[in-house]
């Protein structure tokens, strides 16, 4: 017996250690979620895209090849009769090139490239801080109809303790025939309701799977929350903490800078640029008197004067792009402050909402209590016995939807300030 009472232990310990969290499953979903992978695929891409653009700033050596044949005939006059004479002509050249960035528009395109590197970085912050809210919210609802689907069984379980007993008293010739049979359909309609309340938990797990990035048909099994974040915080000290934390402000402004940097690069078409260049040919098989090797060294420089205002334009429409990245930059943070305040208020609300519904689930039970009381006894009407335990049930939902309610919005707050720890 003893042995059996430590392997039920063990089981017991073990099935508590499978509860995942809802950190653990932030942590999961953050290494396997779609949107995040794509997100890295994105930052890869851009990281390569920057990479080329400095590649492009140092030389380039190139080997060339070229082989010539040519023909000649002797004129008809002269020696009508002489066969053509052939002359080859083959050339190895290597050529070294770098470009000499004079207006400095090389390093506007690579300091452009780098900050776009940057927006996608933090556009990958972004997708994190949206899939973690995300996770949050389908962790909360798997919770919030587990408890949904134990208030519902209870429902049934009381319907069917009801019912029992009105059989009983209908033998007893106590109660009239109709009494029963409204027992045995408010019986039904409460199985019908539990049937649809199981189907829409395990609808909200394969959701909950779905975002963590694993098949739906996985198991889940979560860890309850027990403590109630508290929701007693500064608006402001949010909202220059989203401010400062928010990965959509920085990679707005990362784009700036970028855009900031082409239009720099858009100025070039009336600029002067400058390249130079040195070449080696190596002649094969040099005829008398052709050079076998030669080396040429030489400098371009291009000093553009008038291109029909194509520059002007470009310039132009350079500073439109920066001008919306401005106004996208204003409408974030405000957006942000708009979140922060939100965010707060449906916490407050929520809160006291919470209250309430406490109340009146204790209200609900004691009506229920009274009602199934003067049932028993003889005095009361059935209908107030139903109409009680509908009551009770709405009630414990209510207490259940605004519960989960609340860790949502609290959710949604850490959100908007792209911070888990609030307090």
């Amino acid at each position: 017996m003893r042995a059996l009472s430590v392997v039920v232990a063990v089981v017991m310990a073990s099935a508590a250690q499978a509860q995942m969290t809802v950190d653990q499953a932030v942590e999961s979903a953050v290494k396997n979620a779609f949107q995040v992978r794509d997100a890295k695929v994105g930052v890869q891409r851009a990281d390569e895209i920057f990479r080329s653009a400095k590649g492009r700033l140092g030389p380039r050596l190139e080997l060339q090849g070229s082989y010539a044949r040519i023909t000649q005939s002797a004129p008809i006059t002269t020696f009508p009769d002489a066969f053509p004479s052939i002359t080859e002509n083959k050339q190895v050249q290597l050529v070294l090139a770098q470009s000499v960035d004079i207006s400095g528009l090389a390093k506007n395109a690579l300091n452009a490239t780098r900050h776009q590197r940057d927006a996608a970085l933090f556009g990958l912050d972004v997708q994190v801080n949206l899939l973690k809210k995300q996770v949050r919210d389908d962790y909360y609802l798997v919770l919030k109809w587990t408890e949904y689907v134990q208030v519902q069984k209870e429902e049934v379980a009381a319907a069917e303790e009801r019912l029992a007993k009105a059989q009983i008293r209908y033998e007893e010739e106590q109660i009239p025939k109709f009494d029963v049979l409204r027992l045995e359909t408010d019986l039904m309609q409460s199985e019908h309701t539990l049937v649809e309340t199981e189907s829409t938990l395990e609808l909200a797990k394969q959701q909950f799977n779905h975002s963590l990035g694993r098949p739906i048909e996985t198991p889940v099994v979560l860890a309850d929350v027990e403590d109630l974040p508290d929701s007693d915080l500064p608006a402001d000290r949010l909202t220059v903490l989203a401010l400062r934390s928010r990965p959509e402000v920085k990679q707005q402004d990362s784009s700036i800078k970028s855009l900031r940097e082409l239009r720099e690069v858009e100025t070039g078409g009336m600029k002067p640029s400058m390249q130079v260049t040195g070449s080696l040919t190596q002649t094969l098989g040099a005829s008398t008197g052709q050079r076998e090797s030669q080396f040429i060294a030489a400098a371009n420089i291009t000093l553009p004067l008038y291109d029909s205002g194509a520059t002007k334009s470009s310039v132009a429409a350079a500073d439109r792009d920066i001008d919306r990245a401005i106004v996208g930059f204003d409408q974030i943070q405000l957006g942000i402050a708009l979140e922060i305040r939100s965010s707060l208020t449906r916490l407050t609300d929520l809160k006291k909402k919470i209250s309430v519904a406490e109340v009146g689930q204790d209200l609900a039970a004691e009506s229920l209590r009274l009602a199934q009381l003067r049932f028993d006894e003889g005095i009361g009407l059935l209908i107030d016995v139903t109409t009680a335990q509908t009551t009770l049930t709405g009630a414990r939902a209510a207490v259940v939807g605004a519960r989960y309610d609340y860790l949502a919005a609290y959710s949604s707050l850490q959100m908007a300030a792209a911070n888990d720890n609030l307090i």
